[in-house]
């Protein structure tokens, strides 16, 4: 179970409470309902008045960058200054049309090799910033200036907010059909668009894994109405020799497929329970765990 601090928790849910109370029950769901006014005890204080910006208005705020936010069905955002002490920073809140965009976006923007951290369903931090996810909130805390200041206010400042954020903690439940066993840390992606270069490959979910000196990517569509993999097995017309390599998985009524790719490796897919399902990267070290995983979905 996470810990806080109460008194800061204590302190925020009055502030966030009271921010509720003024709009109605009805628009808890609006971001700058989470931004607080002040925490005196904590010397923490908003500088600036809330910006929200809302729909295509996101350009105004990030342009440039705002076409992956609406890819993955951006709402809004308010956002604000805030300062303790010497420190100064920014706060971001990012509401999404679902938990899985908001979660989408997140992993999208997870940098390689990220500090992750157990904020909310899933976080990273830099030396100057701070991010995570929880619902349909992405909230994206960053200093002005590398200074032990600039943590202290940005961990203080994600401690108030995460907990009165409402929504889920866990990651999307498409992710519970996926091994536990040798997944690689915070490695899930859902990728809205382009998956492996297909736009035909929309909302694929995958996770990466580790067997040996090997690393793999497990992948599956939202999608169980067997069209991905209809329009994936016109792309990539079957020979004797690939026919015979998938006849040793478990796929359903022997639909599977195989290639290589000069970038990603062996390549193997599939219809599971109407949903494509496959491995990238796929090298016989890992057939015992891919086996497993498809005879797992019944």
């Amino acid at each position: 179970m996470k810990k806080y601090w109460m008194p800061v928790v204590m302190v925020a849910l009055v502030l966030t409470l009271g921010a509720c109370g003024q709009k109605g029950a009805d628009d808890a769901r609006w971001a700058d309902n989470y931004l607080p006014f002040a925490i005196d005890s904590l010397a923490l204080e908003r500088t600036s008045d809330i910006s929200r910006y809302v729909g295509d208005s996101l350009y105004e705020y990030i342009n440039g960058g705002a076409e992956l936010y609406h890819r993955y069905n951006f709402e809004e955002v308010a956002t604000a200054d805030y300062r303790r002490e010497r420190a100064e920073l920014v706060a971001d809140i990012y509401r999404f049309a679902s938990a899985a965009d908001a979660f989408g976006l997140y992993a999208a923007m997870r940098p390689p090799e990220a500090t992750v951290t157990d904020r909310g369903v899933e976080g990273f931090a830099t030396p100057t910033s701070a991010e995570f996810v929880k619902g349909q909130f992405l909230v994206r805390l960053i200093g002005f200036v590398d200074s032990d200041e600039t943590r202290a206010a940005i961990d203080i400042l994600s401690q108030v907010i995460e907990p009165v954020l409402p929504g889920t903690d866990q990651l999307p439940p498409t992710f519970v059909a996926f091994p536990a066993a040798n997944a690689i840390a915070a490695s899930e992606e859902i990728m809205v668009e382009y998956f492996l270069g297909h736009k035909s490959l929309s909302q694929v979910y995958s996770r990466r894994y580790a067997v040996g000196e090997d690393t793999l990517m497990l992948f599956m569509t939202d999608d169980a109405s067997g069209q991905k993999y209809e329009e994936w097995s016109r792309l990539y017309p079957q020979s004797e020799s690939a026919r015979e390599r998938t006849a040793a998985f478990p796929y359903d009524n022997s639909l599977a497929l195989a290639y290589h790719d000069s970038y990603y490796g062996e390549i193997v897919a599939g219809l599971k329970q109407g949903r494509l399902v496959g491995v990238v990267g796929y090298k016989d070290s890992a057939g015992d765990l891919f086996v497993g995983w498809l005879n797992s979905m019944k």
